[in-house]
């Protein structure tokens, strides 16, 4: 019995780099709509997809969503990916990343409220954004507080 081997869109993917692959091909998705959709050069989308650039976790986040695919299993790819063994630097990653205080998701709403995209900041730029959050009040609280608790 000759056993035949599945088309690679059948495959599980090893890399995300595959995964990219795949997922393109099945939505017929060009590297210039999906690059629209996450507000990045179709550049990028053709070097990740050729593994000449890994592809950022953030990113992977948002192209699972537009793939319709579980963030976990993503994750799961990146790990296996980059070789680690357990998921604790990865969980280290993301909690860092979830210990956003109020006031600056405000700040990160409004850059993006205001700039499409990936801003880039000048050595200037990062200068005169340091002096503004140094001009700002640190007692200010991040949350209103309870009526009852004062």
């Amino acid at each position: 019995m000759t056993q035949t081997i599945p088309p690679a869109y059948l495959l599980r993917p090893r890399s995300t780099r595959q995964w990219l692959q795949q997922n393109l091909m099945l939505t017929s998705m060009t590297h210039a709509e999906l690059a629209e959709r996450i507000h990045i050069s179709p550049n990028i989308i053709s070097m990740w997809k050729t593994g000449k650039q890994p592809i950022p976790l953030k990113r992977l986040c948002q192209l699972a969503n537009v793939f319709g695919t579980d963030p976990l299993y993503i994750r799961n790819l990146k790990l296996i990916e980059e070789g680690w063994e357990t998921t604790a630097e990865l969980d280290d990653r993301v909690r860092r990343l979830g210990d956003l205080t109020a006031n600056e998701m405000e700040f990160i709403t409004i850059i993006r409220e205001h700039h499409a995209g990936n801003p880039k900041m000048s050595a200037e730029d990062k200068v005169r954004f340091k002096a503004f959050v140094e001009t700002l009040d640190g007692d200010t609280p991040d949350v209103e507080p309870h009526p009852y608790f004062g």
